[in-house]
């Protein structure tokens, strides 16, 4: 199955998800629950937009302990950055949500939490195929948190040479450890 193929596939699957609330809590609170949530000091998460997993319940419980909170601003030619997160949140490019905060660098960052439509136990990722998060995530040592629902964990993800892999996987049925960079 191509890319191409496999997008079309796994956006029907996770818009197909059921009791996607007590399932974004339950990843939420499994997320909260991590040590190196519990040690980071700034991480970069996501604003979800369509069927993704909401991080809305993590991101209020990060700031509320004093957490520097950042989401993705996204420019032309594939290249992110992390904003902080602070007042309202206005639409950006592709119409996702964006802070207007300061850049944090990407050295700063202790945790990534990074969505995507499908991921695979060895870490592989398929995205939406900007390549930002890709292209980001070279800039960073921190942990790669792929965020997603147990549906959308399958066999295999295509991957290219370009695509990197999460050090770590959270769904509502767990974790699940990566090795290489694995820290969780």
């Amino acid at each position: 199955m191509t890319k191409a193929e496999m997008r079309r596939a796994m956006r029907r699957r996770r818009g197909a998800v059921a009791d996607r609330a007590e399932k974004d809590a339950r990843i939420c609170d499994l997320i909260a629950a991590l040590p190196e949530f519990a040690a980071c000091r700034c991480l970069l998460a996501y604003a979800a937009v369509g069927s993704e997993v909401s991080l809305k319940h993590l991101l209020e419980r990060a700031k509320a302990l004093g957490k520097t909170v950042c989401l993705p601003v996204c420019g032309e030619n594939g290249a992110m950055e992390a904003a902080a997160l602070g007042g309202e949140l206005t639409p950006g490019r592709f119409g996702i949500p964006e802070p207007r905060g300061a850049l944090v660098p990407p050295e700063a960052l202790d945790l990534v939490l990074v969505p995507g439509l499908a991921f695979d136990r060895d870490g592989g990722r398929l995205g939406q195929g900007g390549g930002y998060y890709d292209r980001y995530l070279t800039r960073t040592r921190a942990l790669r948190l792929g965020v997603a629902y147990a549906d959308c964990i399958v066999p295999a993800v295509p991957r290219e040479t370009h695509d990197l892999l999460m050090d770590a996987l959270v769904c509502e049925a767990g974790h699940i450890r990566i090795g290489g960079r694995n820290r969780v």
